[in-house]
């Protein structure tokens, strides 16, 4: 099964709507052009194919922004940003969540380690480190929540492979070993910030989800499974 997932093509819509959701204040073209273009090496040097027209990456980024022409909106300061207009602001983060999801898979297992750290808080994170072994145990335990969201061929429920992919993110410099503690490289903020905001909306909707469920347990009652998807999908549009 995950031969399909390491046989995906990455489309640039997919790349620029993931970058604008990161981005909600806006991106200057440049801005976004660099983004791209990081992105683009991260995938390569992963054996990731990309569906370009153009071999320059502003020439891309300039069609998948013509075909997300409704969703992505050109400030008189040249800043791309997501409409937020009141009627069409939960159908246009849906959408382009829609075009995110299908790259997710490529980062997940480095972003459930480094979501992991990022929910020790900033401090612990950034400044003062993490115990590696604690570290650990809170990524083997976000994977196994979130495990059957997608078909890959590792898993960090293997304690080798959860070394690998620290020792990979260390190597990165995108996390600082001190001694058995880990935190993050502030001048790898793009990265970390970019992995962690693949996984915080999955992080999300089990959070939502598990409240909407509390809350039912506390009443004592049950309602069809198609009643609750629904329910629990206008739960979470009515936060954002």
């Amino acid at each position: 099964m995950h031969t399909l997932s390491d046989n995906l093509v990455v489309m640039p819509p997919a790349i620029v709507a993931s970058i604008v959701l990161m981005q909600r204040r806006g991106i200057s073209e440049q801005e976004l052009n660099n983004y791209v273009e990081w992105f683009c090496k991260e995938v390569h040097s992963r054996g990731i194919k990309i569906a370009r027209t153009q071999e320059t990456s502003s020439i891309s980024v300039t069609n998948a922004l013509g075909f997300l022409d409704d969703v992505v909106t050109k400030t008189k300061k040249n800043i791309f940003e997501l409409d937020l207009s009141m009627n069409e602001a939960t159908i246009n983060i849906f959408l382009l969540s829609y075009y995110r999801n299908t790259i997710t898979h490529i980062f997940f297992l480095e972003a459930i380690v480094l979501t992991s750290l990022y929910s020790f808080g900033y401090e612990e994170a950034s400044l003062k480190g993490v115990p590696i072994e604690q570290l650990k145990l809170e990524a083997q335990f976000l994977y196994k929540l979130l495990c059957k969201e997608y078909v890959l061929k590792d898993s960090l429920a293997n304690s080798e492979t959860l070394d690998r992919y620290v020792d990979t993110l260390a190597i990165k410099n995108v996390i600082i070993r001190e001694g058995n503690s880990i935190r993050s490289n502030e001048r790898k903020s793009i990265y970390y910030t970019f992995l962690c905001s693949l996984i915080w909306p999955l992080v999300e909707s089990y959070w939502l989800t598990s409240l909407y469920l509390f809350n039912l347990e506390k009443l004592k009652t049950s309602i069809p499974m198609t009643k609750l998807v629904g329910q629990v999908q206008w739960f979470g549009e009515e936060m954002i």
